[in-house]
């Protein structure tokens, strides 16, 4: 299972030295543009006013899994009329964008609501956990989700759910590129200086506290990573038959959501 710190600074450090492969530039440039229209963004404005989640960060991901079609869903690209048969499965049918966009957010993993490091190392890794943690994970590898079309992209993709092939180059913009296009031609988008509230945990811990003692454990809900917290966590996983290691990551986050809701389950299309 990834390492979600030492992800993060992976990240951090890719961004600091980060380009657009020149020859893809133009084409940055362009889905750039359509990304921070003033439409566009109001309706990403409009998620992150909702979810937290910060409006070019909904943009991106936007992209990645639907093209920016408006009719299609953030979780995986299926459209939002009807129920979703791509992973996460199950989800809809929706009555807008919107709707669905929140659904997306806050109730399927890696459940970006949650999310509080909004630095850029910690952005782009809550984009690697959307897409999935296969190329890290079993190809040690930059994902081409984040890193395609930069100086970071390597061979490798995931061309089913599941299914990756070495010899394939993802040809599609990544997250990273796509920001930088977007930076350049929107000044007002920032990253955060650290990360809040600052924790090893980038996940919303009052949260995995609220649901830990909704399922038996007492503890105090005060937002604070500690002991008690962290042994917690470590019993769940235990009993749940998942990495023990006492930090609420990303599997930890949707074993505990399915154990509150059942009906909320799945992954994304890469492990």
């Amino acid at each position: 299972m990834t390492n979600i710190p030492y992800l993060i600074k992976q990240n951090q450090s890719r961004w600091s030295d980060c380009q657009i492969t020149p020859s893809r530039k133009v084409e940055v440039m362009l889905v750039a543009r359509r990304l921070v229209a003033e439409y566009a963004k109001n309706q990403y404005l409009a998620l992150e006013k909702a979810t937290g989640v910060p409006w070019f960060i909904v943009a991106v991901i936007h992209e990645r899994e639907a093209d920016q079609n408006w009719a299609c869903s953030l979780a995986q690209g299926d459209r939002w009329n009807r129920v979703s048969t791509h992973v996460p499965r199950g989800r809809g049918p929706f009555k807008s964008f919107f709707d669905a966009g929140v659904d997306s957010l806050v109730k399927c993993p890696p459940f970006a609501s949650r999310w509080k490091d909004w630095t850029p190392g910690g952005a782009l890794t809550l984009t690697v956990l959307y897409n999935g943690t296969g190329y890290e994970d079993f190809h040690h590898e930059a994902s081409p989700y984040v890193w395609g079309a930069t100086n970071h992209e390597e061979w490798g993709k995931y061309v089913g759910d599941g299914v990756y092939n070495a010899h394939v180059w993802d040809t599609q913009l990544g997250c990273a590129a796509m920001l930088l296009g977007m930076i350049e031609l929107d000044p007002s988008i920032k990253f955060a200086d650290s990360p809040q509230p600052a924790t090893q945990n980038p996940f919303d811990t009052l949260w995995v506290q609220q649901q830990l003692n909704k399922i038996g454990y007492n503890l105090v809900a005060d937002g604070i990573n500690g002991t008690k917290t962290f042994l917690a966590i470590k019993d769940f996983q235990s009993k749940h038959h998942i990495a023990v290691d006492g930090q609420a990551g990303p599997v930890t986050i949707a074993e505990l959501q399915s154990s509150i809701d059942p009906g909320i389950a799945g992954a994304k299309k890469s492990p």
